[in-house]
Parts: structure tokens; sequence; C-alpha cells
């Protein structure tokens, strides 16, 4: 087996719900002078596997799953990097039974659900201004069919989340 490495599974927008939401990153990410990244919907995070036993692990999960609608709410904004400014996702049955399913299938307990989000911009700054950030913005709600699970390196530089490998869903 290959040596461990670190990976995320994501859920990825397509079309004109992913491209506006691409367009807000990018223009977030240079108003403020912080990352722009790809947009993304984390399934799992930071999951310590090879790239063989991540690669076949995906493709047991995908081989499991149905394409389900993922339905994006309000904004938010948060006191961490990663969790800076997001809009949320309704924590509908069919996420819920896809996180835990993933959670069986990649051995990860860690006795709490992840938190799913959608991602908006990335940084450190202050609680007022993440949140003063998050209520200018005027995004629809949209939803997207999620049909593809997306294997991505977990890195601290989001210029390093290249997909490895796209797996659809049955």
């Amino acid at each position: 087996m290959g040596s461990t490495e670190k990976f995320s599974l994501w859920l990825v927008p397509s079309g004109e719900v992913a491209a506006t939401i691409q367009e807000k990153i990018s223009e977030l990410a240079e108003r403020y002078d912080c990352p722009a990244f790809p947009v993304h919907l984390t399934l799992l995070p930071d999951l310590e596997i090879s790239q063989e036993k991540m690669l076949s692990s995906a493709r047991e999960l995908a081989q499991q799953l149905q394409s389900f609608k993922i339905t994006l709410g309000k904004m938010g904004s948060g006191t961490t990097y990663y969790h800076c400014v997001f809009q949320t996702v309704d924590p509908t049955p069919a996420l819920q039974s896809a996180q835990h399913l993933a959670a069986k299938i990649f051995e990860v307990y860690s006795g709490e659900t992840y938190s799913s989000h959608l991602s908006l911009m990335y940084g450190n700054f202050s609680m007022e201004l993440s949140k003063q950030i998050a209520q200018s913005i005027r995004l629809q709600s949209p939803s997207f069919q999620a049909d593809s699970l997306v294997i991505v390196p977990a890195t601290p530089n989001p210029s390093d989340w290249l997909p490895v490998a796209s797996i659809p869903l049955i």
C-alpha cells in the first residue's frame, strides 16, 4: 500500500450555480486580499490515507450514493480561517445520509458530523468584519445537484487544491 497523504472529499456544484459562486469567491479574495479557491462543499475533510485507498473508498461510496440535491441557505461568518464567510447548507436527510455513509466507509468516527457549509472567503479577520462581509453578500440561495465526489489534496494552500479524481454517483 502507498504512503499516507491527506485528502478531502468534496461535492462541487456545476453550471450557473458554480459560476456565480466562484465569481463571488474571486471578488471577495481580490477585495480583501485573501486566497481564492475552488467552489466546493466538503463532505469529509483531512483524511490521512494513501491515494490508492482514498480512490477505492471514494469509488465504494459513489457506488452506494445516488445523486442528490444540495440546498444552500443563509450567509454566515465564523472565527476560524477556513470558516470566515460561508453559506449554510440545509442538513437534508440525503446529505446527512451521505455524511454518515462516508464516515463509515472511510472509518472516521469523531462522534460528531462535519458541519457542511459552502465557504466564500478564508481569512483571519475580526468577527465584526467577517459578520459585516457576510451580511453584505447578496447571492440567491440556490440549490445544486450533487452528482459526483471530488478528491483533492488536503493542504493548507488553496492553490494546491487541484482535483485528483472526480467520481460520478450512481
